[in-house]
Order: structure tokens, then sequence, then C-alpha cells
């Protein structure tokens, strides 16, 4: 008790409602981190009095946290007649990352399918340069240095089938699948262009494998 009771305590810097930038019903799901700066910050969003009115939401706080702007992706915008779906809160790994050529790029799932994500690139303030429906249903995604991007889950949710798909830096499909992974994909990470290591497997079953191009 005498040990505890000299150990440091955090000290509260701020605290601010967002609700206004983020919407009523949110949860954020993913962050880029500007040391003291802030941070760019993804939610999911939904209001749950209109559910038709839900998707994601992506905005900036400065350092004392305070919103510097805020972008909305509805799933009506995105060409889907709305709903909601824990496309993000429950599964996903790392759902968004910094663009090596600027910006932002960042995953979530399409309300109602079993077999479809969603694949979005912003530029430096959040307005979106494309968006593409991915086979895959996203855990998450990772860059590599010469900025194409790897979406990794699910190809149909809740089974047991790996999505790997590849793209280039303006949203086109390079690569899909890899030869002798059959697991759902949980986190990878690019080791050079052309290389990556993936984690996957569901239960008492976790691989790692390194991928090229070519396959395992």
């Amino acid at each position: 008790l005498l040990v505890s009771s000299m150990l440091a305590q955090a000290q509260l810097i701020y605290q601010n409602v967002l609700e206004p930038e983020v919407g009523r019903y949110s949860a954020v799901v993913g962050a880029v981190p500007k040391g003291m700066d802030g941070a760019v910050l993804l939610a999911e969003y939904a209001d749950l009095t209109d559910t038709t009115d839900s998707g994601l939401r992506l905005f900036e706080v400065d350092g004392m946290g305070i919103p510097l702007w805020s972008r909305r992706f509805t799933f009506d915008s995105l060409g889907y007649t709305g709903g909601y779906d824990e496309y993000l809160t429950r599964f996903g790994t790392k759902v968004m990352a910094e663009h090596p050529d600027g910006g932002y790029v960042f995953v979530g799932k399409a309300p109602g399918v079993d077999s479809t994500g969603l694949l979005l690139r912003t530029d430096g303030t959040g307005n979106l340069l494309w968006w593409k429906e991915t086979p895959a249903v996203p855990w998450g995604l990772f860059t590599f240095p010469n900025g194409d991007i790897v979406v990794h889950g699910w190809a149909v949710r809740f089974q047991y089938g790996m999505g790997l798909e590849r793209y280039n830096a303006e949203g086109d499909l390079l690569v899909e699948g890899a030869t002798g992974i059959w697991a759902p994909v949980k986190n990878g990470v690019a080791l050079t262009d052309s290389t990556m290591a993936l984690m996957n497997g569901e239960g008492l079953e976790r691989n790692l494998a390194l991928v090229t191009n070519e396959g395992v």
C-alpha cells in the first residue's frame, strides 16, 4: 500500500466535448498522431434517430483538442441507401493510416453487406480523392513506401476465408489474394515495396507469413 500510494498519477491537460464535429452517436476508431500538434481522428458516425444518416467522420484536432476541420462521408454520398452496421469498432485493428504521398487512407464496411468493404483516400484536410468497394471485408490496412495500399481481412464476414488486396495510390486494384494463405488476415506490415509480413488465423491458429507480389 505504501508503494502504490507513492506512484505518480496522470494529470488531465484538457477535456473537450467533440459532439458538434463528430456526431451525436459516434466512436473514434482510428488516429494519426501529430505529436504535440494534435491528431487526425476517424470516427464511426451514426445518427440512431435516422440510420440513413450514417457513415464515417474524419476530423483534425489541435494540441488542445480543438477541432480544426471535419469531413463526413455518409453511406448515401457513397451510393448506398443508408443503414447502420458495426463495420469498424468491433473488429478493426489498424483501420487508418497517413499516406506516404500525403493525406489519409482508411477502411470501413458497407452497410448490410457481408462481402463488401470500403477503402477511402483523402487529401491532407480530409477532402475525398477517391473511394473503392473492396472484395475483402476489412480488418485493417497498411501502406507501402511507394504509396501502394493493402486492405486485409475476411473474404466474407464471420467466415474462415482470407481477404487481401493491394491497390496503387490512385485506387487501382493490383493484387488480390496470396498463394498459400487461407485464413483471415488480422495484421500486416510492409517490409519493402515488394514484401510484406502478415499475421493470419482465428482461434488457436495463428500464422505469420512473409509474402511477395508473387506469393508466399
